[in-house]
């Protein structure tokens, strides 16, 4: 390998891929990142991987002889940011690489390329759709699933996509967080129904949530899904199981319906869980109010009474009082609207400013 490449290039590639290198590892090369130099396209490649999740970003460079190798990500990623000059060269001889910048000069050791895994192409069904949506969903839905991975049906978020429609749904079995959106991008008819990490799916939003982005396209195959751009590709292995059938979940028909002012309310139980600790919250909706209570014995009690919507006999239902400030948290708009069976039953979170989003949660007892 030769190749010489602008600093801000190679610390854009680093960046992008340093997350998905090991961090428990039996095999040293997956510590790496893999830069493949590429004489014929005048690129320089970085890939990175865990087995689980692998991230692979390519840019332009100046590349006079073609060539692979693998470097320690941690090293990398310290060396590139502290460089001083616009500029970065690297030069291989046999297992040693020589890394120049400015006046700045290095001999790097290299980890064995040929124990980096192949990233071969994967086949598979594809559609391509508009990226925007599936980044809102994932930001909306997956803190509601579970963090226990030993139910991993649950520790994930079922992605199903197809022409005309991006759906995404997780549950911690407390609560269920479901997006949908209209895919006016789709070019499939194909329906695609899979369920992925959450820190894979993290890592989407982080990576291309920061960069612009034309043609996206999604290709599921065996046991794998990749999400790919023009410059960059996560790959991620999908989890085995069957996610529970939440359409079910949802009652039919709502009895009690109540709205108030999100941000106020949110506020409102970001003050009472302090006091709560591990206590529920009380939600009690009377006749155009909704007072919220919350308390443990050591602290003390907290009280307090926001303007509501409500016309119907005095109601009652209890939270836990973090999953009632996510929904509230994820869900837009300046109105939140609150649908209930009974006090045992789940209540649903909506909003008319953010169609499309539903925030379920169990209630509990007192």
């Amino acid at each position: 390998m030769n190749t010489v490449c602008g600093k801000s290039e190679i610390s854009f590639g680093i960046q992008t891929v340093s997350r998905a290198t090991a961090t428990r590892i039996a095999i040293p090369a997956l510590g790496g990142i893999l830069l493949t130099a590429d004489k014929d396209d005048q690129t320089l490649s970085f890939r990175a991987t865990d087995l689980e999740l692998t991230i692979k970003c390519t840019v332009k460079a100046t590349v006079n002889e073609s060539g692979s190798v693998v470097l320690p990500g941690r090293f990398m990623t310290e060396m590139v940011r502290n460089l001083d000059d616009a500029t970065v060269s690297l030069i291989t001889d046999g297992t040693n690489v020589t890394l120049k910048s400015g006046s700045s000069k290095y001999h790097l050791r290299t980890l064995p390329v040929e124990e980096f895994p192949l990233f071969e192409k994967l086949e598979g069904s594809k559609v391509t759709m508009g990226l925007e949506s599936l980044l809102k969903g994932v930001k909306k839905v997956a803190r509601a699933a579970a963090k226990d991975e030993s139910r991993p049906t649950i520790s994930g978020v079922l992605v199903q996509i197809d022409g005309t429609k991006t759906e995404l749904a997780a549950t911690d079995s407390y609560r269920l967080a479901l997006f949908s959106s209209e895919n006016s991008e789709g070019t499939s008819e194909e329906e695609f129904k899979f369920l992925l990490p959450v820190r894979s799916l993290d890592e989407l939003v982080r990576v291309f949530g920061s960069v612009s982005v034309e043609d996206f396209q999604v290709v599921a195959g065996d046991g794998e899904v990749a999400f790919i751009s023009e410059d960059i590709e996560i790959r991620t292995r999908t989890i085995e199981g069957s996610f529970p059938q939440y359409q079910q979940l949802f009652p039919q028909e709502f009895e009690i319906k109540a709205s108030t002012k999100r941000e106020q309310l949110l506020k409102a139980v970001q003050r009472a869980a302090i006091v709560a600790s591990s206590s529920p919250l009380r939600l009690k909706w009377t006749n155009g109010s909704v007072e919220i209570t919350a308390g443990a014995q050591e602290v003390g009690e907290a009280q307090e009474s926001l303007e509501a919507s409500f016309d119907k006999e005095p109601f009652e239902i209890a939270f836990n009082p973090l999953f009632l400030k996510d929904g509230l948290q994820l869900i837009e708009g300046d109105t939140v609207e609150f649908n209930f069976v009974s006090s045992v039953k789940p209540g649903l979170l909506t909003s008319p400013d953010d169609k499309g989003y539903s925030y379920l949660i169990m209630p509990v007892r007192t």
